[in-house]
């Protein structure tokens, strides 16, 4: 277990936007094939990682600029039509999850090196396909507690601008 903890520690620091240094994978041998595949992750990684942080830079200023005016509606808005998005997203997902993962990998990639042999990428071993579909629920999970967060937050900050308007 402490072997597997530590590869996995390595893909997930490799895959952050601020590192730099080249993937070393500490007991786990890595083809040439399988090098490109985490390549190219590591860019799709960035890239969403970039965006998240411009997003969360654009977006913190203009919600509490919001809330500073006392509107609060966009946060039961943009909980609930947050969670109808994941809900059907997840339905989509859950018909056939073998499907969408195969196609998101031919979307994404244009090459077919994400197809892992583990006598040569044995890091498949420890990322097969169902720990991807656990990561898509956790997301998921994150997704609707964020909303519940966000529409729970809109009715209290309500009750409260209305206490104080004296309503």
């Amino acid at each position: 277990m402490p072997e597997i903890i530590a590869n996995y520690k390595a893909l997930i620091q490799y895959n952050s936007v601020f590192s730099v240094a080249p993937l070393d994978l500490p007991t786990l041998g890595l083809s040439a094939n399988g090098r490109i595949h985490y390549e190219e992750v590591k860019r799709i990684f960035a890239v969403f990682q970039i965006v998240l942080i411009a997003s969360v830079a654009g977006l913190v200023p203009l919600i509490v600029h919001l809330l500073r005016l006392g509107k609060v509606k966009f946060l039961k808005m943009g909980g609930m039509v947050s969670a109808i998005l994941a809900i059907a997203i997840l339905l989509y997902l859950g018909l056939d999850w073998k499907r969408f993962f195969v196609r998101f990998h031919e979307t994404l990639f244009d090459n077919d090196f994400w197809i892992f042999d583990a006598a040569v990428d044995p890091s498949i071993l420890i990322l097969p396909n169902g720990y991807f579909m656990v990561c898509a629920v956790m997301i998921f999970a994150l997704i609707f507690g964020l909303s519940a967060t966000a529409v729970l937050l809109s009715r209290s900050l309500s009750r409260r601008n209305a206490i104080l308007q004296g309503r």
